[in-house]
């Protein structure tokens, strides 16, 4: 159970989150596969445009697990007073959502790791890594971390290549001129995520954006990694 600070926009934030996640459980219950054959669950952390969204989907389109993404629900995350209240809101989302799906789904989104991102140095805080780490093994999920292999030039192009498609969150929020320091923060973050994966004993994926054939390629050898988990 979160605690969270005595305010009145907290609290709001706080009540229409816990509809709107009951909401989308109830969905995820009633058109979950017989995942018979899968012993947990999975969750995916990494950056904007590393690749977890193209991971799951391919997952789920197997049949092989449900896919869950965090995503949706920014808008209650970005609308809470401070960092540390979003981080805490983002950790029960994730144990909410595992405590009721022990085994058979996979979750991710960018929020998951922006939990234990701070705003101001983009430093990964080990403890705050600890408590995602902790929060999947209280319910025996494996978690990968998804990072790119690419320059900045490489990372620019795929952010622009999801823009085209629609399927990336800076079409709300940024213009063009803006992407190249996105790209830039994203590779930042993704060498930080890769240090600390490895420190923590947490599996990489790594995610090649030379081509996109080697981009569409190591997705699928993603795919590969967690199947061979399940």
């Amino acid at each position: 159970m979160i605690t969270l600070p005595d305010t009145l926009n907290d609290a709001v934030t706080w009540v229409r989150l816990k509809r709107r996640l009951e909401r989308r459980l109830r969905d995820l219950e009633q058109k979950i596969a017989d995942q018979s054959g899968a012993m947990n669950s999975f969750v995916l952390i990494g950056p904007s445009r590393s690749g977890k969204s193209s991971i799951a989907s391919q997952i789920e389109a197997q049949g092989l697990l449900s896919h869950f993404e965090v995503d949706p629900l920014a808008k209650y995350l970005d609308a809470f007073s401070s960092h540390d209240v979003t981080s805490t809101a983002t950790d029960w989302i994730l144990d909410t959502v595992l405590r009721k799906f022990p085994r058979g789904i996979l979750v991710e989104g960018g929020w998951l790791s922006r939990s234990f991102m701070t705003h101001e140095a983009q430093q990964i805080k080990w403890t705050k890594f600890q408590r995602w780490t902790d929060i999947l093994e209280r319910h025996r999920a494996k978690g990968f971390v998804v990072v790119a292999n690419a320059t900045q030039r490489e990372y620019l192009g795929t952010i622009r290549r999801g823009r085209e498609a629609g399927k990336c969150w800076s079409l709300d929020t940024l213009q063009d001129a803006e992407l190249p320091e996105l790209a830039a923060s994203c590779l930042q973050k993704n060498a930080l995520m890769q240090q600390i994966a490895a420190e923590g004993a947490v599996d990489p994926i790594l995610i090649s954006m030379a081509s996109r054939a080697d981009h569409v390629r190591s997705i699928s050898q993603g795919v590969e990694q967690i199947k061979a988990c399940i």
